[in-house]
């Protein structure tokens, strides 16, 4: 796993594929994109992929004083919309695409997550902070 606890969180494996029959317009040495599924899911709550942050767990206030980054404990966290303010949340994430992360528990379908910058969202967005549809930044 590289960059645990981050957006980065990539596992890569060595993958041979064969196929059973060679596509009619496939010649030696053609190389190829192949995409592999391992897992779909019906009726989940997903969000943008860039919409899920990591923020020190625990409340800001303690998180000044915890020890440093490297050893702190991350919850993965998006901000909700509610009325002209954002409320942070802490979210369980499940399968994820290359676009949009499944949130398993945190979260409500037809809930406003604020999509944004990462600068913002990792660093900038703090619950309760003011927002309003269409503004760029906090």
């Amino acid at each position: 796993m590289k960059n645990a606890g981050t957006e980065n969180e990539v596992t890569s494996f060595p993958v041979w594929v064969a196929l059973d029959e060679s596509p009619p317009t496939a010649l030696s040495g053609m190389s190829a994109q192949v995409t592999i599924s391992t897992d779909t899911r019906k009726d989940v709550v997903t969000v943008p992929i860039q919409a899920v942050t990591v923020r020190a767990a625990g409340d800001d206030a303690a998180a000044k004083d915890a020890p440093p980054a490297g050893k702190r404990k991350l919850d993965k966290v998006v901000f909700v919309v509610d009325g002209d303010v954002v409320k942070k949340r802490v979210v369980e994430i499940g399968l994820s695409s290359e676009t949009h992360v499944e949130v398993v528990r945190g979260l409500e379908a037809g809930e406003v997550v604020v999509d944004g910058p990462y600068r913002t969202l990792a660093r900038e967005l703090e619950d309760g902070m003011a927002v309003s549809a269409g503004q760029e930044g906090p």
